[in-house]
């Protein structure tokens, strides 16, 4: 067995003191240090992510400038090609000689409420407390016309061709046929809609 003498006793008492605050240190001062720095090195790494996407975008602003006045002009000159909604009656007219000439027995022909209001997308709002801008008018509406009539597959795939070829938008978007509620076995029930645009003018 080896015994320690009073100094040997001494110093390693003093070195177990020594290791204890240095431990203590350790935990108290350079834990939370360390920490701090793992932090601050996720927050640089993530701020300059976010310059690099900015330096990206403002490198971009011409080219989406240039497509933006593309896109302006391209709808300026669509704009009058829609009709009003106050032509509405005059497209049912439009649809109902397209029907006539393609051999389609139109019973009833009814507009529906428009379904959607198109308009730019409007960009996020920034949270600095002061209000938002007002939305921009919308650049169209689409107003749903329902058609029940009675016709043959031929007179039915001419009329949706001739609607759909016409100088107005128009667009199929739902179609059933009944079969057995037409008295007349060649011509067949036909429930549609349409789905027509108009200038929000």
């Amino acid at each position: 067995m080896i015994r320690l003498t009073r100094e040997h006793q001494q110093a390693a008492g003093l070195f177990a003191l020594v290791a204890g605050i240095v431990g203590v240190y350790y935990a108290v001062v350079f834990m939370p240090l360390f920490r701090g720095v793992a932090q601050a090195a996720r927050q640089t790494a993530a701020t300059s992510k976010q310059l690099h996407q900015i330096r990206e975008l403002l490198a971009q602003e011409p080219q989406l400038r240039q497509e933006q006045a593309q896109l302006t002009e391209a709808l300026d000159a669509l704009r009058p090609a829609l009709p009003k909604e106050e032509d509405l009656p005059a497209t049912i007219q439009a649809l109902s000689e397209a029907a006539s000439q393609s051999g389609v027995r139109i019973q009833t022909i009814v507009p529906q409420r428009s379904v959607e209001t198109f308009r730019p997308a409007a960009p996020a709002a920034k949270k600095t407390g002061t209000p938002a801008a007002p939305p921009s008018p919308p650049l169209y509406r689409q107003i749903p016309i329902q058609i029940d009539a009675a016709a043959g597959f031929h007179q039915l795939g001419a009329f949706v061709t001739r609607m759909e070829s016409g100088p107005q938008a128009l667009r199929l978007t739902t179609l059933r046929v009944a079969s057995e509620k037409a008295k007349d076995p060649r011509r067949h029930q036909i429930t549609l809609t349409v789905l027509g645009s108009f200038s929000a003018e």
